[in-house]
């Protein structure tokens, strides 16, 4: 954004996007923004304003959480507070101040029959802020004062009205906070608001209201526009170039040019092109294999995923749940002698004893797998980026193609009401087909085990 804060004291000077957004027409302003467009420095400008042109004004900032709360209000503090500023052309501004002193005592030259009242108070009388960090407020001489807060318990925030309200990364907040707490507060005083955030697909309320205010007769009293990262002239595009080269297309849509992306929460994509015939069950002879093994054995199931290193294309599956272990060891052997080559074999939990039982079998290089919340992880975004470069190829494995379409971005709230998100299968739903190969790919591309297998990967042109 824009450091020029010229004429309007502390406060920055909005770059040219940033208009935009400030001159929305409706009184629920919605703006779907990329990252570091500067949304959140547009709408601390207008709560400053806001509070600067009338009285007695309640303003409420809401971020997802606290943390997020508190850098805002220390930004906006150091804009308003016994902070010297020069403008552009040198003159020293009033510490707390909204105007330069050389513009003071312009208007005071002019008389009092131009000074004029501003609701009750005259016009040259200079602004002055203080801050009460315990309340997470700032506070101005005419009464006026922003109030900085989280939505992480958002019923504990019912019962104040507001005359301006800025719901920050909204796709982050709830809809029932939206809707059963934080809107009906305007009602009384007829209240704005500013609602912003980058895209988080199109399953959420932000999408609902940008849709609301792309109505052209604002009947719903929303109005909506998207600002791509680069609407910011301080963002240099070869930067934001660099981004695009290390994300999908559907994340740097969604997170640069902020644009609602219909299943971007789906944690794996181009699933049906990469089908590529019909599911083997024997390995094609002198091609090295990997397999991928998720042990279950009651409720959840053992799942086998074998990928050709050769072709990069998962030919081998095998999927068994209520057996005893000495049964799955001879599944599991038999598997890997019709696709023979190293495995990486899930050891949490229960599994550390079966793994032992594998590491048995003759001619059979085991990699042991420990799930962690980092090292899950890792393997789901390494298998993601597989499927988004079309690295990767699936036979006709119905099971394992349901779970991997199934497998998305779920949200989860604490105990203390702090969202959570994380990618995992939906709710009665399996995983153990996904947790399998991603385990195969990560042996393949992190671990490099295709180097245990037999001859010279770059002679036999595995790659």
């Amino acid at each position: 954004m824009s450091e020029d804060k010229s004429a309007t004291g502390g406060v920055p000077v909005p770059h040219e996007g940033q208009k935009k957004l400030l001159s929305l027409p409706g009184r629920y302003r919605v703006a779907v923004c990329g990252r570091r467009f500067g949304k959140t420095i547009a709408a601390a400008i207008a709560a400053v304003q806001r509070c600067s042109e009338k009285e007695k004004q309640r303003v409420w900032w809401i971020s997802p959480v606290q943390e997020q709360s508190d850098r805002v209000e220390r930004e906006v503090a150091a804009w308003v507070l016994f902070k010297p500023v020069e403008d552009a052309n040198g003159t020293r501004l009033q510490h707390g101040g909204t105007e330069s002193t050389e513009a003071t005592e312009r208007r005071r030259g002019k008389g009092k029959a131009e000074q004029g009242v501003r609701d009750g108070r005259a016009t040259d009388e200079p602004l002055v802020w203080k801050h009460l960090k315990s309340e997470h407020a700032l506070i101005c001489s005419n009464e006026s004062r922003i109030e900085f807060k989280s939505a992480h318990l958002p019923d504990n925030l019912r019962g104040a009205g507001l005359d301006l309200l800025v719901v920050d990364e909204a796709a982050d907040v709830s809809d029932y906070t939206w809707k059963m707490v934080l809107k009906p507060m305007l009602l009384d005083s007829r209240g704005e608001a500013f609602i912003l955030g980058t895209p988080r697909g199109t399953r959420n309320w932000l999408h609902r209201v940008y849709v609301l205010g792309q109505e052209p007769d604002g009947a719903s009293g929303y109005a909506s526009l998207q600002l791509a990262t680069n609407a910011n002239p301080a963002i240099r595009t070869e930067d934001v170039e660099e981004f695009r080269r290390e994300m999908s297309e559907d994340e740097f849509r969604q997170e640069f040019e902020a644009q609602f992306i219909d299943g971007v929460n789906a944690a794996f994509t181009r699933i049906d092109e990469a089908i590529d015939g019909e599911r083997l069950f024997r390995g094609v002879p002198g091609f090295p294999y990997i397999t991928g093994i998720d042990l279950g054995q009651r409720l959840n199931f053992s799942v086998l995923c074998s990928l050709n290193c050769r072709t990069k294309r998962v030919e081998g599956f095998g999927r068994f749940n209520k057996m005893e272990w000495d049964e799955q060891r001879d599944r599991i052997a038999a598997h890997l002698e019709a696709f023979p080559g190293p495995c990486v074999i899930d050891e949490t939990g229960i599994g550390g004893p079966v793994v032992e039982m594998i590491e048995k079998i003759p001619r059979v290089k085991v990699e042991r797998f420990l799930f962690t919340p980092s090292s899950r992880r890792e393997i789901i975004t390494g298998l993601s980026c597989a499927f988004s470069h079309r690295e990767i190829k699936l036979t006709k494995i119905p099971e394992l193609i349901n779970e991997l379409k199934a497998f998305a971005l779920n949200e989860t709230r604490d105990a203390l009401g702090t969202v959570h998100y994380n990618y995992a299968a939906p709710e009665g739903v399996h995983d153990d087909c996904v947790m399998a190969l991603a385990m195969a790919w990560w042996g393949f591309k992190a671990r490099g085990l295709w180097s245990v297998t037999t001859g010279n990967p770059l002679r036999d042109g595995m790659f």
